[in-house]
């Protein structure tokens, strides 16, 4: 095989393997058993409730085009997530309680 060859064999095996697979660029928060990652690129954030003490979760998340939010899963278990936007660039995980919601650190990307 000569040298041409080889060197796009490799190009192309690099292409596969990076394209394929778990993206590379998404980011977790957590707090306690529940959690918050990034998806599609950044630009969705899912949020989880591993915990079973009847507490709503949310995450609170920041776009790079200066536009936030949370998104709240209510109940014990299971998944919520946002629609598609620009980059998430900031998420936290909270907790509901009487009061202010205690929340675990910002994870920035």
């Amino acid at each position: 095989m000569s040298f041409l060859a080889r060197c796009a064999a490799s190009a192309l095996a690099v292409v596969v393997l990076t394209a394929g697979g778990s993206q590379a660029w998404g980011y977790t928060a957590k707090y306690g058993a529940n959690r918050a990652y990034t998806k599609n690129k950044d630009r969705q954030v899912v949020i989880c409730d591993g915990s079973q003490n009847k507490a709503d979760v949310k995450v609170q998340y920041e776009r790079s085009s200066g536009n936030g939010g949370s998104k709240w899963n209510r109940g014990d278990r299971g998944c919520s997530e946002t629609g598609p936007g620009k980059t998430i660039t900031q998420i936290r995980v909270c907790e509901a309680h009487w009061g202010p919601d205690p929340c675990g650190r910002w994870k920035y990307r």
